[in-house]
């Protein structure tokens, strides 16, 4: 704790090297600006020197420190050892607020084709406030629904549930994704949307069409919720890859 404290600290100090006007303005909502705490700093070139080496080193524990804060839990990957490093399958954390400082997206999105949590790789599920989201890029878009509690195993391609996500043809309407915004679409009495509430044990789909790149079908399932931080264990595997389609619409 005392080394993220003073690696905080140091991030204040480098900034000092950098201030514009635009930097001088306040950036928080609080009595005191970030030009106010940087002005408590009295740093010559050579106590620089000596911060950025420290910097460098801290950073890498940082790294350490974070990867092992996003990894599922040791007790989860014995209780569902099938699917941890599974072809088509995986077992991930998923943060509830943006807690990473050096992965894009703070440890909140993964991409299920890509198997990554950095965003920016195609992410296929988002978790904030409670809720699963997707469709973050351009005209990508994508739908959920809820399976409800039926364990992931037995989530199959005859499920009534997914005939619709198997049937669908990607749109190339360039605001497709409202379709599925709100109250999102109902078909045959099953509700699709591109935000759904993230429930302990209960079993989802995940339609994730990202144009140009992959378009997948995947079933996952809340095993887990973290009380240490709010953050949501899942299982998951790919039910169905689709041809890659572009994106011709306006």
């Amino acid at each position: 704790m005392k080394n993220l404290i003073y690696l905080v600290t140091i991030l204040s100090i480098l900034s000092c090297g950098s201030s514009d006007d635009k930097g001088n303005q306040s950036i928080t909502s609080g009595e005191q600006t970030l030009q106010a705490k940087l002005n408590t700093y009295n740093v010559n070139a050579s106590e620089r020197k000596a911060l950025l080496e420290d910097f460098d080193k801290l950073k890498k524990e940082l790294v350490e420190i974070e990867q092992k804060l996003l990894v599922e839990a040791f007790e989860d990957r014995e209780m569902f050892s099938e699917y941890v490093e599974a072809e088509d399958k995986g077992l991930i954390r998923l943060l509830s607020h943006n807690s990473l400082t050096q992965i894009n997206g703070g440890g909140r999105y993964y991409s299920f084709s890509n198997r990554t949590h950095e965003y920016g790789y195609g992410s296929d599920i988002s978790f904030s406030n409670g809720d699963f989201s997707v469709g973050f890029a351009g005209a990508d878009y994508g739908f959920f629904t809820l399976i409800g509690d039926t364990d992931l195993d037995d989530l199959d391609l005859g499920h009534p549930q997914l005939k619709y996500m198997l049937e669908h043809s990607p749109s190339n309407k360039r605001r497709a994704h409202h379709d599925y915004s709100r109250e999102g679409k109902t078909v045959d009495g099953y509700a699709y949307k591109n935000r759904i509430s993230a429930l302990n044990g209960m079993t989802y789909a995940v339609r994730s069409v990202n144009y140009g790149d992959y378009d997948i079908l995947v079933g996952f399932q809340v095993v887990r919720k973290d009380e240490s931080d709010g953050s949501v264990i899942i299982k998951w595997k790919t039910i169905k890859k689709f041809p890659v389609v572009s994106f011709t619409g306006q």
